[in-house]
């Protein structure tokens, strides 16, 4: 029953007759109910915004490396369709640049070498005939954290390059990424047959 209302209960009077006892009911909680109940939901919502700050580094690490696998994934897929373009026959392959200093990942074009074929190309972004397609880049939390590479230097920038049809690699290699002013890091490996592994 709710506060306010009363309860009426009848008792006999020895000499017959009804005599009535009023009783008056409280409802609600009571002063340790509430403490109770607001300490556990104060202790469950600290778990809780503790758990999303170290949880959305690494979500936010997760989808960046899965950009990182997309976007090599998207240069292979260039090369194997080269053919099929239009002025696909002045392509020898493409690449994908990764540059720590801005943060950006980039697919380029790799054109013919000096001599004009494609045995001599050259497999950077910065070669005379390849020139850029696509730029992405990371979200402003994370950062490439260190690049390892078949054909050093790569502290700064990281090339690899896919050549059609096989795939085969120049350069293959591993992007480090992590979240800016933290430890954590995930891995995206290139092989020499053109796999492309998270770790």
């Amino acid at each position: 029953m709710r506060e306010g209302f009363t309860h009426h209960r009848f008792s006999l009077k020895s000499g017959g007759g009804f005599t009535p006892h009023i009783k008056k009911l409280r409802a609600g909680f009571t002063l340790i109910e509430m403490i109770i109940v607001i300490g556990i939901t104060a202790f469950l919502s600290a778990l809780l915004v503790t758990y999303n700050r170290s949880s959305d580094s690494q979500i936010v690490l997760s989808v960046e490396r899965v950009k990182v696998v997309g976007f090599l994934n998207r240069g292979k897929a260039f090369a194997l369709e080269r053919n099929l373009a239009k002025g696909g026959e002045n392509v020898c392959a493409f690449g994908v640049s990764f540059n720590k200093s801005d943060g950006t990942m980039t697919i380029f074009r790799i054109g013919r070498g000096v001599s004009g074929g494609c045995g001599d190309f050259d497999p950077t972004l910065g070669g005379a005939n390849n020139s850029p397609i696509e730029i992405l880049t990371l979200d402003r939390r994370v950062e490439f954290k260190s690049f390892t590479c078949g054909v050093p230097p790569c502290t700064v920038s990281y090339d690899v390059a896919f050549e059609s049809p096989y795939l085969m690699t120049h350069n293959p290699g591993s992007v480090v990424l992590g979240i800016k002013g933290r430890s954590e890091t995930l891995t995206v490996e290139v092989g020499v047959g053109g796999e492309i592994t998270p770790r």
